[in-house]
């Protein structure tokens, strides 16, 4: 349902939802009200000295209600793509971990065996929603809120880069013993391995994989705390930009 809203100061914006548009006005309340008690303050300090013409007259400036605006969560949360791609990938990241972790607690043969394919699956699953998600982020249709400035955006675009890497070399290094090892797939077929010479390496692969893997659930456990405690310490919800909106 498309609310259009028109302001005595003429200006109109136009919101997808009645939700939307009750927010921008309480914006504009707020913000007469602060022109208001600014105006009281000044009578009461006697700083007016003759300008009490001058400031009736004007009237609330229509600036800050652009800037709520713009600054409004409304106009700053992620597009859908980027909000899906991005829970999908954290959900497989934590399943990916835990599976990981178990397949060694399956009976050996054919249970372990589809333990470890539904691993590799999912694995799979995952190298195609982050090459999506990388995708997207560089086309030019996606929406992406304002960064911050400062330390603590280079802090935030640090580790949305380093999870980037973290997340790429995990696939990587699992695609590479995946194939070294020459996995069976639910006992269907065999995947192709590079030979003896390359399974000399399978532990030290292994290994790397294990360590890329826990290292990038720390990292997003971190990300994800920074989500949660940001309004308590910045006063700003930056988690609600990445939350998915019900439908109305």
């Amino acid at each position: 349902m498309i609310c259009p809203i028109a302001f005595e100061r003429d200006h109109a914006v136009v919101f997808n939802s009645i939700d939307d548009a009750r927010v921008l006005k309480c914006h504009v309340l707020i913000d007469d009200t602060c022109w208001l008690l600014s105006i009281i303050r000044q009578c009461v300090e006697g700083s007016f000295r003759g300008k009490l013409t001058s400031y009736c007259g004007r009237g609330p400036s229509p600036i800050p209600i652009v800037r709520m605006i713009k600054d409004s969560p409304f106009q700053s949360r992620y597009d859908a793509p980027t909000i899906w791609l991005h829970w999908l990938t954290a959900v497989l990241v934590v399943c990916q971990w835990i599976g990981a972790k178990t397949i060694d607690y399956w009976p050996r043969g054919h249970l372990r065996v589809d333990a470890r394919s539904v691993h590799i699956t999912f694995g799979l699953v995952l190298v195609l929603v982050f090459t999506a998600r990388i995708a997207w982020r560089l086309g030019p249709t996606r929406k992406l809120p304002a960064a911050e400035s400062g330390f603590w955006g280079t802090v935030a675009r640090t580790m949305h880069w380093l999870l980037y890497a973290l997340i790429a070399s995990t696939l990587l290094l699992g695609l590479s013993l995946m194939t070294i090892r020459g996995d069976s797939y639910f006992g269907l077929f065999a995947l192709p391995s590079f030979g003896a010479a390359a399974f000399q390496l399978r532990p030290v692969i292994a290994e790397l994989h294990d360590l890329c893997a826990t290292t990038l659930l720390i990292v997003a456990g971190l990300h994800a705390s920074a989500g949660v405690v940001h309004p308590y310490i910045f006063g700003s919800n930056v988690l609600s930009r990445m939350w998915p909106r019900r439908a109305k």
